[in-house]
């Protein structure tokens, strides 16, 4: 069934995991949908793209996913305002890793 969607132009695979269709699906490779990211943690990995691409605003994936924590001070120092006497403090009582 699959084939005869993708005959007719649309995108069409079975379901499987993840890594069968990184490993195999060559119409998500050749859509480039799987984006190479280095995260400090795991290192170099192919992460999945956007499922749509708009002509005017396509996006992209630009960074690997954040570790805990890691934008913790300057979201609280831009957001709510909170300085850094304050974040040490939070951080002294375990409220904020």
């Amino acid at each position: 069934m699959a084939e005869i969607l993708q005959g007719n132009g649309v995108p069409a695979y079975p379901v499987r995991d993840g890594r069968t269709l990184v490993g195999h699906y060559a119409a998500l490779r050749a859509w480039e949908f799987y984006v190479p990211l280095v995260h400090p943690a795991a290192g170099t990995f192919l992460h999945e793209g956007l499922p749509a691409r708009l002509t005017r605003t396509p996006g992209s994936v630009r960074t690997p996913a954040p570790r805990l924590g890691e934008h913790t001070t300057e979201l609280l120092t831009s957001l709510p305002g909170i300085d850094e006497t304050e974040q040490t403090a939070l951080r002294a009582n375990s409220v904020l890793e």
